[in-house]
This record gives C-alpha cells, structure tokens and sequence, in this order.
C-alpha cells in the first residue's frame, strides 16, 4: 500500500483547522474505533523557521492536533 497525500490550499492561517477537517476528509481519515494514542510528527529541521518550506509551522501542528 502506497501513502495517501492530500492537498488543500490554505489562505489564511486563521483558515488552517478548516483547511486540516477538509484534508482528512478528502483522504478518507476515520479512524475504527477508539483511538488511546496519536502521533504527530512535524518536520524539525536544525535551524531554519518555518518559512523556508524546510520546518513545519507551528501554527499547523497546532491547528492538527486541535482536530485530533
């Protein structure tokens, strides 16, 4: 089985907890039954921010875990 990607474009980053519900429907995310434990994984890349496209923004881990 192959990874599941899916892109949605986002405005705004007052926008990023609809753009994440909308991106885990488009994939199908539903989770079976009672889910105990989650992780979440962002890109940490030594020391560049967010806006070099290398390290993920704080604000969409954020907005991520608000939605799980």
């Amino acid at each position: 089985m192959g990874s599941i990607v899916g892109l949605v474009k986002a405005n705004s980053l007052e926008g990023l907890r609809a753009q994440v519900s909308q991106v885990t429907d488009l994939i199908g995310f539903k989770p079976e039954g009672t889910v105990k434990t989650v992780l979440v994984k962002p890109n940490m890349c030594y020391y560049w921010d967010a806006t070099t496209g290398y390290t993920t923004d704080p604000r969409l881990v954020s907005a991520i875990i608000d939605y799980v």
